[in-house]
Parts: C-alpha cells; sequence; structure tokens
C-alpha cells in the first residue's frame, strides 16, 4: 500500500510540473505575440524606457483552456545620480481568445 502511495504521489508531482511549466511556456508565447501585436503602441517607447508585460487570466473557457489578457507599460530608464521616477505608464493591452487567437489591441 505505501509503494502505491508513492507512485501516486510521483505521478503527482510530475503532472503538477509539467502543466506549471507548459502555463510559463503559454505565457511566454503569448508575450511574444502580443508584443508583435502591439508593435505600434510600443514604437514610441523603444529606446529611453523600459517595457514590461504582464500577462493576466481573463476568463475561462467553455471546453477547455482560459482567454488571457497580456499589458504592457513603460517605465523611464534611470542612467544617471539623482532621483529616478518609479512611475510606469499604461501603454498597450493585448487580448487573446480561447484558441489562442488574437482578439484585440488597445493603445492608451
Amino acid at each position: 500500500m505505501k509503494k502505491i502511495n508513492t507512485v501516486l504521489s510521483v505521478l503527482c508531482m510530475l503532472l503538477f510540473l509539467t502543466t506549471a511549466r507548459a502555463q510559463s511556456t503559454n505565457e511566454n508565447s503569448l508575450e511574444g505575440r502580443a508584443r508583435g501585436a502591439a508593435h505600434e503602441c510600443l514604437q514610441q517607447y523603444n529606446g529611453d524606457y523600459d517595457i514590461s508585460a504582464t500577462t493576466d487570466v481573463t476568463g475561462i473557457c467553455f471546453v477547455q483552456g482560459f482567454t488571457y489578457r497580456v499589458t504592457f507599460t513603460a517605465r523611464p530608464k534611470c542612467s544617471g545620480p539623482g532621483a529616478c521616477p518609479f512611475l510606469a505608464v499604461l501603454v498597450a493591452s493585448v487580448d487573446f481568445g480561447c484558441e489562442g487567437e488574437l482578439i484585440g489591441v488597445t493603445c492608451y
């Protein structure tokens, strides 16, 4: 009985790790696709700003999967002595549907 519990525990851990890894890979893929879709929105912030992306789940699909929103923010690069503003500006958001299809791009 102990062997069965051990085997089941190991299988559950492996399933959890592969699911977490797939989720991370999916987020990286979505961020790359979102960056390409929001290229025009991000173009004016290249050079003097650090652009960061966050991926959020916005809904659950009927059969399987999720809908996602990738949000881009820009913060001025600080290169000299003195105070550096931490203020981040919302630049763009990109929405993806249940099948990973691009739903929309919003520039702010």
